[in-house]
């Protein structure tokens, strides 16, 4: 069995592989077959989404705790929280999304991040709290990003894997490149501190509402398998 050959034990865990007959090589039009269009454009849009804040606040968040009266070495330090949480956060959301259901776990985990970053614009006057705010942003939405990586792989056929995944990828930098851009915008047009940061946070609700969306797709998509040969595991 398989728990005897990882040594891991698996609890209420369904294992599903459709096998039909050979199938040509992957190619991008195996992204939008059948049910895989619906789950193509909803992973896009959480990967541009989640890229935007990401490279927004990693471009800009210095900037913008300077122009609000912060100097820089302090917010050099409390903009350094963001890339501490996101690794903290690619660990522990590692782990939880072997043990729960991944989509669950990354959808909590976004909607978690736009409450940080509604309490970056809310928590102005104080440092402490603001560092604390910018942490959990690095945990929701740049530990998110890389457990979306690791879960895109397991949403495409096996010939159209890398094909699917390398696209997502490049979706998402078209919002990182959205992100850097719209920072000067909103500062620009004048945006206030916390209007700026409402604003950042739309982005991570969206997100998670895509995955939410995505989980009861992905159970539709097993309960009735397409044509082509996919591995996937469904945690109740």
């Amino acid at each position: 069995t398989v728990s005897a050959i990882t040594g891991e034990r698996y609890h209420d865990t369904q294992f599903f592989l459709h096998e039909t007959a050979a199938v040509a090589k992957g190619s991008i039009r195996q992204l939008f077959a059948g049910r895989q269009l619906v789950i193509t454009l909803m992973l896009w849009v959480v990967f541009f989404m989640s890229l935007l804040i990401i490279y927004l606040l990693s471009s800009w968040m210095p900037t913008l705790l300077n122009h609000r009266g912060i100097d820089l070495q302090q917010a050099s330090w409390v903009t350094a929280a963001f890339q501490v949480g996101g690794t903290l956060g690619a660990l522990l959301l590692g782990v939880l999304m072997d043990r729960l259901n991944p989509f669950r776990v990354l959808a909590v985990s976004y909607a978690l991040g736009a409450v940080c970053i509604v309490m970056i614009g809310l928590s102005e006057n104080g440092l402490w709290l603001m560092a604390l705010a910018i942490f959990g942003t690095g945990i929701g939405i740049s530990g998110s990003q890389v457990g979306l990586n690791a879960l895109t792989a397991t949403l495409y056929p096996t010939q159209s894997r890398a094909t699917g995944v390398s696209w997502s990828n490049a979706i998402g930098r078209c919002g990182a490149i959205v992100g850097s851009l719209s920072g000067g915008m909103m500062m620009a047009l004048n945006f206030s501190f916390d209007t700026l940061f409402f604003v950042i946070a739309i982005p991570a609700a969206i997100s998670a509402v895509m995955l939410t969306l995505l989980t009861v797709v992905v159970r539709l998509s097993i309960s009735v398998p397409d044509d082509l040969p996919r591995a996937s595991v469904v945690n109740e």
